[in-house]
């Protein structure tokens, strides 16, 4: 014979300040493995500091500048040899990245950038409405 009592489901704890402050200051962000330029690169989550510092505009710099700087500075905030702790580019890179061409490699690195850190699904969402 099938039991039929209904069942009180338990409530769900509601967690504590501490509980919700620990978990979100231990939290290390995504982390995503892809193939740019023919190699394997670990693209991490930025710090909010991080994201900060690459989309901040700096006196008198043109828009263009800004956009161009921030691009460049989520590729060095972003990219990892994998597994490492070692980023692959330097802010001194940064001009060397500038110079690189506007392709498809290119194109792709800054998109997996993008989906990572939720900015083409952002993107996708404004563009629907």
């Amino acid at each position: 014979m099938a039991d039929t009592t209904e069942k009180t489901p338990t409530p769900t704890p509601i967690p504590t300040r501490e509980d919700i402050r620990t978990k979100m200051l231990a939290h290390k962000g995504q982390s995503k493995i892809i193939t740019a330029y023919g190699m394997e690169i670990e693209l991490r989550s930025p710090s909010v500091k991080q994201l900060i510092e690459a989309t901040s505009s700096r006196e008198g710099e043109s828009r263009e500048d800004a956009t161009a700087r921030a691009s460049v500075m989520a590729i060095i905030a972003h990219c990892y040899v994998p597994g490492t702790p070692s980023r692959v580019f330097s802010d001194a890179d940064a001009e060397a990245l500038m110079s690189l061409p506007m392709d498809g490699e290119y194109r792709n690195l800054q998109e997996s950038i993008s989906e990572l850190m939720g900015i083409k699904r952002i993107v996708e969402e404004q563009v629907k409405n």
